[in-house]
């Protein structure tokens, strides 16, 4: 599913579906980095997080 600028309400829509996970990827999605970032996912109920390609990223960046 492709987000849109209503990601709260497609987020409300979805939980209510009884998914068992949801996965935010990609170059934007992804862009988990910060600790705060984090934070935030789990105060809101995430039971884990994960950084996605933005592992990958920055790894290449620094062998560049």
């Amino acid at each position: 599913m492709a987000g849109s600028d209503y990601i709260e309400q497609e987020l409300e829509v979805i939980t209510q579906t009884g998914v068992d996970y949801i996965v935010f990827d990609g170059s934007e999605g992804g862009d988990i980095t910060t600790l705060g970032h984090f934070l935030k996912a789990m105060a809101i109920g995430a039971d884990e997080v994960y950084i996605g390609s933005i592992a990958l990223m920055a790894t290449m960046a620094k062998c560049l």
